[in-house]
């Protein structure tokens, strides 16, 4: 790198390992006002993935923080299509917001890799667009995700937001390789403002309030969704196999401090294992009734081995942060660790 007094030009190297590393060219060029990034170049190599910056792309950091342009784009492998993002656009806080990103055919496998998700893999569509007033901004959004877990298809995610006036709308979905879903519909309250409506010296940021912006609704309903879909989402030391399948329809309405549930949920043939403890949780079902605050498991049980857990009761919720539980847990030979350093079997009844 070369300095002089407001500029600082830099050619770097980022080797992470032989088949993940970057190099990014540029300069920043820094004074009182506003800081100046240009990108000239950006050559990044994923694994089979080459990345490289489309032109360059320059980055104002001052009252205000402009992006012109930083587009990223992969040589397309054979048989596949090539990959995009993009960003660029305006966010000022006490201005108007006017900003896009958008993710195109990105295959995720790699980044699931280093953010530890192993097996998580799929290609990911994602689209964003903020505009409005600082007081007033609006935000939309679109997702999908082909989702793969350690290399097999498992379903298909898709989601689209929509913010504005203190309210998140959300529609989102979830299908598995056998066509069940995962629905999830209506509103959360929300206070995204980078300023108040009366802010007339610098956009004052305002933190995210779910009592100032008011009630909630979201409704969940599933026919029979198989639950493996979740298992590339969990490091696989503490569950590597999941099986069963959940059916629900309950809706959670009113606010953080008065939350109003309805509805039921029901896990069946449910298996999961476990390596930490080295225990398989066997014909794991549970029923649950949601009415006003109050959770109700009328039935909750697993086996390992020749010995079985049941729970049952209630958990009150004082609100969506706290919680009064009054549950019974019984053991019957209940294997709870079967590693090489450590085995338990469990009996009796807790009350609490």
């Amino acid at each position: 790198s070369t300095y002089d007094t407001t500029l600082i030009a830099f050619n770097t190297d980022v080797r992470i390992d032989d088949a993940r590393n970057a190099r990014l060219e540029g300069q920043l060029l820094h004074n009182a006002e506003a800081p100046i990034l240009t990108l000239n170049a950006a050559d990044l190599k994923l694994d089979a993935d080459q990345w490289a910056l489309e032109a360059p792309a320059t980055i104002v950091a001052g009252e205000k923080i402009t992006v012109d342009r930083l587009h990223l784009r992969s040589t397309p492998r054979a048989g596949a299509e090539g990959q995009e993002i993009l960003l660029e656009g305006q966010l000022d806080m006490a201005g108007e917001q006017d900003a896009r990103f958008s993710i195109t055919n990105l295959d995720v496998t790699t980044l699931s890799e280093i953010a530890g998700l192993r097996g998580l893999g799929g290609i990911l569509n994602a689209e964003a667009t903020l505009q409005g007033q600082a007081a007033a901004p609006r935000l939309d959004g679109v997702l999908n995700l082909d989702l793969l877990s350690f290399g097999e298809r498992a379903g298909i995610i898709d989601m689209q937001l929509d913010y504005d006036s203190l309210r998140l709308n959300v529609d989102a979905s979830i299908n598995d390789v056998e066509n069940n879903s995962l629905i999830v519909t209506g509103y959360l309250p929300l206070d995204l403002r980078m300023a108040t409506p009366d802010s007339t010296t610098g956009g004052r940021a305002i933190s995210q309030n779910l009592d100032r912006a008011g009630t909630g609704s979201i409704d969940i309903r599933s026919d029979s969704l198989v639950i493996g879909w979740l298992l590339p989402f969990i490091e696989p030391s503490l569950v590597n196999r999941l099986d069963g399948a959940l059916k629900a329809n309950f809706t959670v309405r009113g606010t953080a401090e008065a939350p109003q549930l309805a509805g039921r949920g029901q896990l069946v043939n449910t298996v999961v294992r476990s390596p930490l403890v080295g225990v398989t949780y066997r014909d794991i079902t549970a029923n649950v009734l949601f009415e006003d605050n109050i959770i109700t498991i009328t039935e909750a049980s697993t086996r390992t081995g020749d010995g079985s857990l049941d729970i049952f009761g209630e958990i009150v919720l004082e609100d969506l942060a706290n919680a009064q539980l009054d549950l019974i847990i019984r053991a019957n030979e209940f294997l709870a660790i079967d590693t090489r350093e450590f085995r338990s079997r469990a009996s009796g009844i807790l009350d609490f």
